[in-house]
């Protein structure tokens, strides 16, 4: 019996010529909107950022990466509440993604929750060793604990590894009770 005359195997045929065509032709893909929004994300327009990733959401809601673009660009918008939901919904899809970890830690500091905040970082301890931006967070974390001197290591590591991060050398003049203009290495030191 030829193949054609077959209901089941011309059935068969059928549902396999549509779901390649599917696959492979028509679904759409988040790929140039993603882009898009990262563009935008670095140039520091994060609401139009947030634009393209809902639609990008739209189309691939289990996206890890759609997701921790849009806890980060929540975050940079003072969101912290629907940042925490993007993060948290992406670290439960792809718990071993530092970029998810390292904002949703950055997420649970800036909400206060220090000992999930720890446990996120934790995570991270010896995945990024030399990151400058998790040694920022544990800084923040450790400053925003009155932990001053363990916060004044980690932002001296940031200076060791961005030598004139703004950030870091204004928490080390918190921390040292400097005033005027002060160089990176005498914030390294202490002194002014």
């Amino acid at each position: 019996m030829p193949p054609f005359k077959n209901r089941i195997g011309l059935s068969l045929l059928m549902i396999l010529a549509g779901v390649s065509l599917w696959e492979f032709c028509l679904r759409p893909v988040t790929g140039p909107t993603f882009a898009a929004a990262v563009n935008e994300y670095r140039n520091h327009n994060y609401q139009q950022s947030l634009k393209l990733l809902h639609r990008a959401y739209e189309i691939d809601p289990n996206n890890t990466s759609v997701l921790t673009l849009m806890g980060w660009d929540y975050l940079k918008t003072r969101q912290p509440d629907r940042a925490l939901q993007k993060f948290s919904r992406a670290h439960r899809l792809a718990p071993h993604s530092a970029d998810t970890i390292l904002g949703y830690a950055d997420t649970e500091i800036t909400l206060e929750h220090y000992q999930h905040a720890t446990r996120l970082l934790g995570l991270l301890g010896h995945e990024k060793k030399d990151s400058a931006d998790v040694e920022m967070a544990w800084g923040a974390l450790y400053q925003l604990t009155g932990r001053d001197q363990d916060a004044a290591r980690e932002f001296e590591r940031v200076l060791a590894l961005r030598h004139n991060d703004a950030l870091a050398m204004e928490n080390l003049r918190q921390i040292y009770n400097l005033e005027g203009s002060v160089s990176p290495a005498s914030l390294r030191r202490g002194s002014g």
